[in-house]
């Protein structure tokens, strides 16, 4: 048994790309946020760009951290990034992966939805603006950031602990540590998309049961591209899940 060493030189060249990526990914939440702001009332605290800057600075103070976590971390645990690699000397491999929505599951819950989220999800296919706005936050702030912040940053932080705790930092990580890991990621990823599922309807239980489930399902696809390709690959899936969205509101009318 062999111990992984620390991976302490090329922090920062890991760390700068990919966080300057998700500084990209941060500015989707713009398109969104200011078309929420815009149904607000008008005596806020602060004014819209205000709030916005405030939001985006909170986000990337978040990206930050969990870019740094992954930059420290990952590279012990086996866990891979083209991007930052590239920034390290190694090899740089576009990935052409793709991902699925759960789309049966959804289904299958689509009669149990608050009528209040069917109307919110009828009203954004109607609206061509809305649907562009909703796209380009996809595949910024969902894509990029959300994949820094969950599985670059959070898994990387899962898989460690449980690698130094049942492993005493010897050897690669188990598939048992790893998949705890993602599993433990997929989960929260799934939980922090209830405040904007709670800004749509009443987070009645199937409503919470599925907008945790589907995304979890979704967070287990992208943890495990994480693991047995790279980050990019999650990366990669997650943006092709938005775009096929979008697709199914344009051609179908549904989400």
């Amino acid at each position: 048994m062999t111990t992984l060493q620390p991976a302490r030189n090329g922090f920062w060249r890991r760390f700068t790309p990919l966080f300057g990526l998700g500084l990209i990914g941060t500015a989707g939440i713009v398109p969104v946020l200011s078309r929420q702001l815009a149904t607000l009332p008008t005596n806020l605290p602060l004014s819209p760009p205000a709030l916005i800057a405030v939001a985006l600075a909170q986000t990337a103070v978040l990206v930050a951290v969990a870019t740094a976590l992954g930059a420290a971390l990952a590279p012990r645990l086996g866990l891979r990034s083209h991007l930052a690699e590239r920034g390290v000397g190694g090899p740089h491999v576009l990935p052409a992966l793709a991902g699925e929505a759960p789309l049966a599951v959804d289904l299958a819950l689509r009669p149990l939805m608050p009528q209040e989220f069917l109307a919110a999800v009828q009203a954004s296919v109607q609206a061509s603006s809305s649907g562009l706005a909703t796209l380009i936050s996809g595949l910024l702030y969902g894509g990029i950031a959300e994949e820094l912040l969950l599985r670059w940053g959070v898994m990387s932080l899962f898989a460690w602990v449980g690698w130094r705790i049942g492993q005493r930092g010897v050897g690669q990580p188990t598939t048992v540590v790893v998949w705890l890991a993602i599993l433990g990621a997929a989960l929260l990823f799934g939980l922090g998309h209830l405040p904007a599922a709670a800004a749509l309807a009443p987070l009645t239980p199937a409503f919470v049961l599925r907008t945790v489930l589907l995304n979890s399902i979704f967070g287990i696809v992208a943890g495990w591209l994480f693991w047995r390709r790279s980050l990019e690959a999650a990366i990669l899936a997650h943006m092709t899940v938005h775009v096929g969205f979008a697709l199914a509101r344009l051609l179908g009318g549904e989400v």
